[in-house]
């Protein structure tokens, strides 16, 4: 839809080159470009076996559609059909020209979305600078990166002290002032996060909740006893998210109705901004992600990553694994990234840096500048045992296995080996909590690593074991449990009966047909073990 279109129409929109520079080439950049103005008015994800409609102005995300297929020549041309703006592929299907030609011939511009970048996310983001109030004057690209200038701009416009903080509370830009602040201005401004004490009181009178849930302007009643003022806030919305919150201090002037209205103005400024701000941070969050990834899976040195991560190679670090336990098929990827989200909270409040990476349903967290040595276990240990109380209080289970620490990055990658072979343990062996490290479930390790290196030879001598399970199959019958339980009660035929909520008596034939059916002699206790190890490798996943 070109620019002349959406004025006579009406529709809201923003120039396709605009929301381009706005998203930042981190995330986005133009590879067909049109001949004149184009204007986006919305973003569908486009999903050809759902025949979705695309309408004039769309800009339609070609989500998993193969360059080569046919699906994506009948998308261009669905597309230039409907006067939809663009289309926006991921990167690593523009290696060759098999887009860019058909896309030139039908006039119809490509974005190149980066490989790392979420779907959903793009979605989001694009809607959110498509909604914001671009219309006014403030919001110009000359200006649109400069928070601070906003800030400044804005306090000038409702004649009070400004803060903007992000939906964590974390504060990004704020106004100058030539007068005194109170204590929870000037807190929040050295800190660069909202104070804890602050955070109390503004919990107990509901003003985060309402500035999640609405664009009304919210009082803050003053709590003098740690330094906080009369506030006036706004939520800035866009596409029904939270990007930000602006906050003002009177500074000894009236929070009077006419600052209310002030304020409203202001939040519908500040959108576009936010949206940019936001958009700007997942690109760099995407590059920070993929730098940890290569660092932990060997693919890159410390020394090649460290500036991306703003790391010192010489701090001491240590690695965190965790996943969601009992998660339904196909919410793995979301619930781990609220999990990550737990993990920021929580070391915020600790001010712990951090750097973290979800892929697929696994979570992995850097520390780095711990505490010595002989303090950092600990220290971190504590603060895996309050993750997991804070994920399960917003009804998410999960397991932590720490990795030791290590000296330096340079050796980083041990750290994160260790991680996941705890985690691997964890996720299969519930009797083993939520939290450890490795000398908690050494035993599992062993046990591991001797399946590892002895597995073939471990699944090519398995005849009795085959048997048992055969038999199971074809008869319904449950001697591999029986043996399981067993072999887990060391011999304890009343507390395995137990376990399997049976009669010793019946547990005892059961025992009895175990030795007919699979040659097994439970009384040698190596071909216990040797039973053992097989029942191990065969429930452990490969890779974990």
């Amino acid at each position: 839809m070109d620019l002349d279109d959406v004025r006579q129409d009406g529709h809201p929109g923003i120039p396709l080159r605009r929301l381009v520079d706005t998203l930042g080439p981190g995330l986005v950049d133009l590879v067909v470009d049109a001949a004149h103005e184009i204007v986006v008015c919305d973003a569908i994800l486009y999903d050809a076996r759902a025949e979705d409609v695309v309408e004039r102005g769309d800009l339609v995300l070609a989500v998993g559609l193969d360059p080569t297929a046919p699906e994506l020549e009948a998308l261009l041309r669905r597309a230039a059909a409907a006067n939809a703006s663009a289309v926006a592929v991921k990167r690593a299907f523009l290696r060759d020209d098999a887009i860019r030609d058909p896309a030139v011939q039908r006039g119809i511009p490509v974005l190149g979305v980066a490989d790392e970048a979420n779907w959903a996310h793009v979605l989001r983001l694009v809607q959110n600078v498509v909604g914001a109030d671009v219309q006014n004057e403030l919001a110009t690209a000359s200006d649109i990166a400069d928070l601070f200038t906003l800030a400044d701009s804005l306090a000038a416009m409702v004649e009070a002290d400004v803060l903007i903080e992000d939906p964590s509370l974390r504060v990004l830009a704020y106004s100058r002032s030539d007068h005194d602040v109170d204590r929870a201005r000037r807190m929040a401004i050295l800190q660069r996060r909202c104070p804890e004490d602050c955070l109390q009181a503004f919990q107990e009178q509901h003003v985060l909740q309402a500035i999640r849930t609405s664009d009304a302007v919210v009082r803050v009643r003053p709590v003098p006893e740690i330094g906080l003022g009369p506030r006036l806030v706004v939520g800035v919305h866009s596409g029904g998210e939270l990007l930000g919150s602006l906050w003002v201090a009177g500074s000894g002037r009236p929070l009077d109705e006419r600052m209310e209205r002030q304020l409203r103005i202001a939040a519908q400024i500040s959108a576009l901004h936010l949206a940019q701000h936001r958009a700007h941070e997942l690109a760099d969050h995407m590059q920070r992600e993929a730098a940890l990834r290569d660092l932990l899976d060997g693919r890159a040195s410390a020394a090649m990553v460290a500036d991306t991560l703003n790391l010192d190679v010489r701090d001491n670090a240590a690695v965190l694994s965790g996943a969601v336990i009992e998660a339904e098929p196909g919410t793995e990827g979301r619930l781990t990234r609220r999990l990550q989200d737990v993990v920021t909270v929580r070391c915020l409040a600790h001010r712990h840096g951090v750097v973290s990476t979800t892929q697929g349903g696994r979570l992995r967290v850097l520390f780095t500048g711990l505490e010595p040595s002989s303090k950092a276990d600990t220290q971190l240990t504590h603060l895996a045992q309050e993750i997991a109380a804070d994920a399960k209080r917003r009804g998410l289970r999960c397991v932590l296995g720490l990795g030791p620490v290590v000296p330096d990055l340079h050796d980083v990658r041990l750290s994160a080996v260790e991680a996941d072979r705890v985690l691997a343990v964890l996720r299969r062996t519930a009797a083993k909590g939520s939290v450890a490290r490795v000398p908690d479930v050494w035993g599992h390790l062993t046990v591991d690593a001797v399946c590892h290196a002895a597995g073939e030879e471990l699944k090519s001598w398995t005849a009795p074991l085959s048997r048992l399970l055969e038999h199971d199959q074809r008869h319904h019958t449950d001697y591999v449990i029986t043996v399981r339980a067993f072999l887990d009660s060391m011999g304890d035929v009343r507390r395995a009966a137990r376990s399997l909520n049976i009669h010793p008596n019946t547990f005892r034939y059961r025992l009895r047909r175990v030795a007919q059916l699979g040659g097994l002699d439970l009384d040698d206790p190596v071909e216990r073990l040797a039973l053992s190890l097989q029942l191990h490798h065969m429930d452990t996943p490969p890779g974990g």
